[in-house]
């Protein structure tokens, strides 16, 4: 029976999902489509010719790849225009790079040119869901909430927060910032149930007793805020964080102790962590935030992944660009790939396309991120022909595993060529 609300999408559709604490599987649909209620939500999905009967309208995309919209679990927003800046280690590029470059946001108009820039690499790229950091100015965290307002983009976006350690133009004392932050909470957070602030401590060596309290008390005031920041990237800063904060065991404590862990902490990188603070981490339910190619190009090290598994953590993927090399999760998902491989623990194809899909929306709170029935439909669709070697690899490839191999290797943003969030389209090649 014919509704006439409802549009079917025709491709090959390709997604990951995963049943409670089961290995995720992927489910491959030649022919396939998905039918979108006027909600935006996802009533079923099948074999086209199935379908077409329920559907009122339909999009036939013909060859092309529907995929779930990717989920990109840690990003800097004022760091887009210095990708790569070479020859350091994370202290030094800090220093020599990324703080000049985010002391520049002061300036508004350069904050809501690079929000707009960034909100299209990320559709072009195929991401429909971002966690990112923001400057600390206040006005550059408002324009990229505003453009992803404007854009559609489901997104968690903090002010970058500091009181020590670095340029003077970038540090807030702690009761300003806790103002700055109630701000931008009560204009942004839960607006459309598509954003949402995160209290965002840059990382402990930054943030005095004081800030975290701040955060702290934020959290406990809201309730349902999000917290940001990094743990354990590199050897130098866990050392610093031991002289800094001299009554702390570890490192993951000195967030502990100010109610900054929990199931909605996303922690970046998470290398170099003890047995104890993996099992802490997963007890929390926190989410681990896996940066591959900003682990890889800062030499920072490798995730503990089987150890992390083992205990239960939730891993996610994400680009960390400036010092990831690329927004594209494909990218992501390759060098993740080959750190582990290189490590002799490798991850599956199910796995790496599940954390750079589902599993960010599933940590979050979101419902999407996968091609299920009731999930909402934020998809892209991929033509391969736009790039010669994926379009011949996919036509030979025999799995679904050999599928995401493929567009490991060779997909980029040249073959996205539109993306849809609740069903609306956001992003359109030209």
């Amino acid at each position: 029976m014919t509704h006439p609300t409802t549009h079917l999408y025709c491709g090959h559709i390709l997604t990951a999902r995963r049943q409670g604490t089961d290995s995720p599987t992927l489910d491959l649909i030649m022919n396939g489509g998905i039918l979108v209620d006027q909600h935006g939500s996802i009533v079923s999905v099948g074999l086209a010719s199935d379908l077409r009967s329920q559907a009122g309208t339909v999009t036939d995309f013909g060859s092309h790849w529907i995929l779930p919209g990717f989920c990109d679990t840690h990003l800097h927003f004022p760091q887009l225009d210095m990708i790569s800046s070479p020859g350091e280690e994370l202290l030094g590029w800090l220093e020599r790079y990324t703080f000049p470059t985010e002391s520049a946001f002061e300036d508004t108009t350069l904050a809501a040119n690079t929000a707009e820039r960034l909100v299209t690499e990320l559709y072009a790229n195929g991401t429909t869901a971002a966690v990112m950091f923001s400057s600390n100015h206040v006005g550059a965290t408002h324009a990229l909430f505003a453009e992803s307002d404007r854009r559609g983009l489901r997104a968690v976006i903090g002010k970058s927060s500091k009181d020590r350690n670095a340029p003077a133009s970038m540090l807030s004392d702690p009761v300003k910032d806790g103002e700055e932050s109630q701000e931008l909470i009560q204009r942004w957070h839960g607006r459309d149930g598509r954003l949402f602030y995160a209290v965002t401590p840059r990382y402990a060596p930054c943030t005095s007793d004081a800030m975290l309290a701040t955060h702290g008390n934020l959290v406990a005031r809201y309730g349902d805020l999000y917290i940001q920041t990094h743990l354990a990237e590199n050897v130098a800063e866990i050392a610093w964080v031991k002289t800094l904060f001299k009554g702390a065991p570890d490192y993951l404590s000195v967030y502990e102790s100010f109610g900054l862990i929990g199931p909605r902490t996303i922690l970046a990188h998470c290398i170099h962590l003890s047995d104890s603070e993996i099992q802490r981490i997963a007890e929390a339910k926190a989410i681990v935030a896996h940066c591959p190619t900003s682990n890889m190009f800062l030499g920072s090290g490798t995730l503990p992944k089987n150890r992390l598994k083992a205990a239960g953590a939730k891993i996610t993927l994400a680009s960390d660009i400036g010092a990831g090399t690329s927004l594209s999760q494909w990218r992501t998902m390759m060098a993740a790939y080959q750190l582990q491989r290189l490590a002799g623990r490798p991850f599956d194809g199910a796995s790496l396309f599940w954390m750079a899909s589902g599993a960010g929306y599933a940590a979050l709170g979101w419902n999407g991120g996968q091609l299920t029935s009731g999930s909402d439909a934020d998809f892209q669709v991929i033509n391969p022909d736009r790039h010669r070697l994926l379009g011949h690899r996919l036509h030979s490839s025999a799995t679904a595993e050999e599928a995401v191999f493929a567009m490991m290797a060779h997909n980029d943003d040249r073959t996205v060529e539109r993306v849809y969030v609740r069903g609306r389209e956001v992003y359109r090649t030209m």
